[in-house]
């Protein structure tokens, strides 16, 4: 039997020589980009302007777009304040190159037969410290590793955990429609393209008609109901996972070192094969 085709995405060299130039070629490496929930505040001792905190967070932002899906939302957290940047902004920036630094050879790993089209959305409730707004999170897999994914604050301030969810599952929906069209154009089909969430109140929202008509819920029917018209009329579908296997989690905040890892390890991000 001919052996399974994989394609391995990394840039190894476009990371040393931005550790490098940041002087960070001799730090020792971490575990994880930041601390377990740790949050940046706006406040405290202004960062000297010579240091080059906006260069550093566009040449990390360049690799979380293109194959570090891993540093996605440190990055995002770190861009909200390029425009007064502190200097425990800066650590915590220092603290994402470290860990670049000792995983410098990660890639995405792509695998023929290695599974189909599936999408993940999360949120993390009003974990912002500045202005209370949650941050939605989604990734796409294809192939056994991540296609497509994102982390980004919320535009709105969300008043409970379920209109956060909504928020970020609509946002998700919308790239998996695009998706959907893609793969259509591709493989010259369309499929129900299947969205996973970790929150069963969303999820009945969003699969329910008759949910939340005369609930609390009235002032997100703008989000639950796109959601909703999606998965009723078949161009999504919305399914529940368990939080343990929600991939998008490592895109909404800091997880602990195992976690954190577990899901790295399931986005197919691994070490070039020799």
């Amino acid at each position: 039997d001919k052996p399974q085709g994989t394609l391995w995405l990394g840039q190894a060299k476009y990371t040393a020589s931005k550790i490098e130039l940041f002087g960070m070629k001799d730090s020792k490496g971490r575990i994880t980009p930041m601390n377990a929930n740790q949050q940046l505040a706006a406040t405290g001792e202004a960062l000297a302007a010579t240091v080059p905190y906006s260069e550093a967070v566009g040449s990390l932002m360049y690799l979380a777009v293109c194959t570090r899906p891993d540093i996605s939302h440190s990055v995002g957290m770190l861009s909200r304040f390029v425009g007064d940047p502190k200097t425990e902004h800066w650590q915590a920036l220092k603290g994402v190159l470290r860990y670049l630094n000792g995983t410098i050879n990660l890639g995405l790993m792509y695998r023929r037969g290695g599974g189909s089209v599936m999408g993940y959305t999360d949120s993390d409730y009003a974990g912002d410290l500045v202005k209370r707004r949650s941050t939605s999170g989604f990734v796409f897999m294809n192939a056994g590793a991540a296609i497509h994914w994102g982390s980004k604050l919320q535009t709105v301030i969300a008043v409970s955990t379920c209109e956060a969810e909504l928020v970020a599952g609509a946002r998700a929906i919308k790239e998996g429609l695009w998706l959907r069209k893609l793969w259509a154009d591709l493989h010259g089909k369309t499929i129900p393209m299947p969205i996973l969430m970790d929150n069963q109140s969303a999820l009945t929202l969003i699969k329910n008609p008759a949910a939340g008509a005369h609930t609390r819920t009235k002032h997100i029917d703008i989000s639950y109901n796109f959601a909703r018209h999606r998965h009723i009329s078949g161009d999504i579908n919305a399914k529940f996972v368990p939080t343990d296997e929600m991939f998008a989690d490592v895109f909404t905040k800091q997880l602990p070192g195992p976690a954190y890892r577990r899901h790295r390890d399931n986005m197919g991000l691994t070490s070039k094969p020799v």
